[in-house]
């Protein structure tokens, strides 16, 4: 069964409508965000979130209709891919932790083949503080993919009687300090919040440093550059499948 390929690129509410699932066909989508955007999981409340923070740095502030802590979006800081197919096909499990281990072993064929650094699919949720629930790179679930027990994707899902969509994402580069800033916490917390965050995630761009082909001229990788690659692997490893 073939894959359509889609790439979008939104900002605020048409991100939010993005977990409406219309498509009755196999797709997977790259979506990049027009603006800086805090994605909420379903049950956080806007309460919780420093607004004259978001406004200087001019954040937009929407929620997504699955669980989980929150991402912080840039046009270039996450490659979020989303999966989508329908009951019937041979990928689709009633259960829901085997429902995305498919979609975890995609990611992990299309990233070792670039980094040649072993990775593992979690078996177990690690533990979390409340605080550190705000965060959905603070933790780790079932079925995402790790380096060296640090989470490398994240994957969550959305599904209704027919259809499913596991959105997925990949920091390339990653602000936690930004991030942390963006809720109402105190000093002490923003802290703790950035440093647990800087040791329960790794992001590409540290695992791709001594790669010489993505390199920009700042002696970094390239974060366009790396979108585009392991978007273009992640397809081909998919036409396998």
């Amino acid at each position: 069964m073939d894959w359509t390929l889609q790439e979008v690129c939104l900002q605020g509410q048409e991100i939010s409508d993005l977990w409406t699932i219309k498509d009755s066909k196999r797709l997977v989508r790259r979506v990049t965000s027009k603006h800086n955007v805090l994605i909420l999981g379903s049950s956080q409340s806007r309460e919780s979130v420093d607004l004259n923070q978001c406004a200087k740095w001019r954040v937009d502030v929407i929620n997504r209709r699955t669980g989980g802590g929150s991402i912080f979006l840039t046009p270039t800081n996450l490659l979020w891919v989303d999966f989508i197919i329908t009951r019937g096909d041979v990928l689709w499990d009633d259960d829901i932790h085997r429902s995305s281990l498919w979609v975890a072993n995609t990611w992990k064929v299309a990233l070792e083949a670039l980094i040649s650094t072993p990775l593992t699919i979690a078996s177990q949720v690690s533990q979390k503080s409340d605080l550190e629930k705000s965060f959905c790179f603070a933790g780790t679930s079932i079925g995402e993919l790790v380096f060296e027990s640090r989470k490398l994707v994240g994957i969550s899902q959305r599904r209704t009687r027919d259809k499913c969509i596991f959105s997925t994402g990949i920091y390339v580069t990653y602000d936690t300090d930004l991030h942390s800033r963006l809720f109402l916490l105190s000093r002490d917390q923003r802290i703790e919040a950035s440093n647990h965050l800087r040791s329960s995630m790794v992001t590409l761009s540290e695992l791709y440093k001594n790669s010489q082909e993505q390199i920009d001229e700042t002696g970094k990788p390239d974060a366009a550059k790396l979108h585009d690659l392991v978007w273009n692997h992640l397809t081909r490893v998919l036409r396998n499948i």
